[in-house]
C-alpha cells in the first residue's frame, strides 16, 4: 500500500510536465518505428510490442494495487477503446511508414488530428478555415512525390496515416468516459485486446520477422515502455481529466518535433514547401483552439 501511496504522490507532483513530456515521447514513436520495420514487418512488430506493453501495464496495475471492482460493460469499453487505438491507430500508424511515408511527413499529416477533435468534440459548425488551411498544409507536406509510383506510395501513406488520424480523434474522445475503472487496468485491458489480434494476425499472415538483431529489441524496448506505456498512460491521464479538444492540441507540437528527431537520427530533411506546409497545419490548429477558447469563454 505504501508503494501505491508514494506512486500516486509522485505522479501528481509530475502532473505540470505531462504535457511536454509526452510530446516528446509520442513523437519519438515515429522514429523507432521507422528504426523497427528495418528488422521486421509491421505485424509481427506490432504483436511483440502489444505483448511487452500488456505485461508490463499488468505488472503496474499489480504493483499499484487497482482493486476497484469493474463492471462488464468497463471491460467492455476499456476493450473497444484498446482495438480503437491499440489496433487501429498502431495498425494504420505502421502501415504508412511501411508505404514509404518518412516519420516527419507522417507527424505532420497527424498533425491534422486536433482539428477533426475539435469538430467532433465541439458538438457545433466545423471551423471550416482551420480545417481548409490544415488540409492546405498536409498536401504541401506531400507535395515532392512527382514520379506515378512515388505518387501512389504517398497516397495509400497518407490514406492509412489519415486512418491513424481518425482512430486517434476517436480513441481520445472514447477515453474520456472510462472514468469507473483505473487507468492502468483501462490500459491493460486495451493492451491485451490488441496482444490478441496482433498476435493472430501475425501467426495466419505471411509477415515473418526479418531480423531479430540488437536493434529490432531496442525498437520494440523503446515503443512498448516509452510510447505504448508511458506516453499511453499520459495521453488517457490528460484526457480523463481535460478538455478533450484542449489535450489533442497537444499534438501541434508532435510535428516539428518528429521532424527534428527525423533529421537528426536518419538524416531526413524536410523541403522549404514541406515546412511551408507544417507551419499551416500548426496555424490551423491555433485558429481552432482560438475559436473553441472564444466559445467557451462566450457561454
Amino acid at each position: 500500500m505504501r508503494a501505491a501511496t508514494e506512486y500516486r504522490t509522485s505522479v501528481n507532483s509530475l502532473a505540470p510536465l505531462a504535457p511536454w513530456a509526452f510530446v516528446v515521447m509520442w513523437a519519438s514513436g515515429a522514429i523507432f518505428a521507422e528504426l523497427g520495420l528495418r528488422y521486421a514487418s509491421p505485424v509481427p512488430f506490432l504483436a511483440v510490442r502489444a505483448v511487452l506493453a500488456a505485461l508490463i501495464a499488468w505488472t503496474v496495475t499489480r504493483w499499484t494495487r487497482d482493486t476497484r471492482p469493474v463492471g462488464r460493460g468497463d471491460r467492455g469499453r476499456a476493450v473497444v477503446v484498446g482495438l480503437i487505438m491499440q489496433v487501429g491507430y498502431q495498425g494504420m500508424f505502421f502501415l504508412s511508414l511501411d508505404f514509404g511515408i518518412s516519420p516527419g511527413m507522417l507527424a505532420a499529416v497527424l498533425g491534422v488530428q486536433p482539428l477533426l477533435t475539435a469538430s467532433v468534440a465541439g458538438r457545433r459548425r466545423a471551423p471550416w478555415a482551420g480545417l481548409v488551411i490544415g488540409l492546405g498544409g498536409v498536401v504541401l507536406v506531400v507535395a515532392n512525390h512527382t514520379a506515378p509510383g512515388d505518387l501512389l506510395t504517398a497516397t495509400n501513406g497518407v490514406g492509412a496515416a489519415l486512418a491513424a488520424m481518425v482512430c486517434m480523434t476517436l480513441g481520445t474522445i472514447a477515453q474520456r468516459k472510462l472514468t469507473d475503472i483505473g487507468l492502468w487496468r483501462s490500459i491493460a485491458l486495451q493492451h491485451t485486446a490488441a496482444s490478441c489480434v496482433f498476435v493472430l494476425l501475425a501467426l495466419t499472415s505471411e509477415q515473418p520477422v526479418v531480423s531479430s538483431g540488437a536493434g529490432f529489441w531496442v525498437a520494440e524496448a523503446w515503443m512498448a515502455v516509452v510510447v505504448s506505456t508511458g506516453a499511453t498512460a499520459l495521453l488517457h491521464a490528460m484526457a480523463r481529466t481535460g478538455n478533450a479538444t484542449r489535450v489533442a492540441s497537444l499534438f501541434y507540437l508532435v510535428p516539428p518535433v518528429t521532424a527534428v528527431l527525423d533529421l537528426a537520427v536518419f538524416g531526413t530533411a524536410l523541403r522549404p514547401h514541406q515546412w511551408l506546409g507544417m507551419t499551416a497545419v500548426v496555424l490551423s490548429v491555433f485558429l481552432v483552439e482560438h475559436r473553441i477558447t472564444d466559445r467557451t469563454k462566450g457561454k
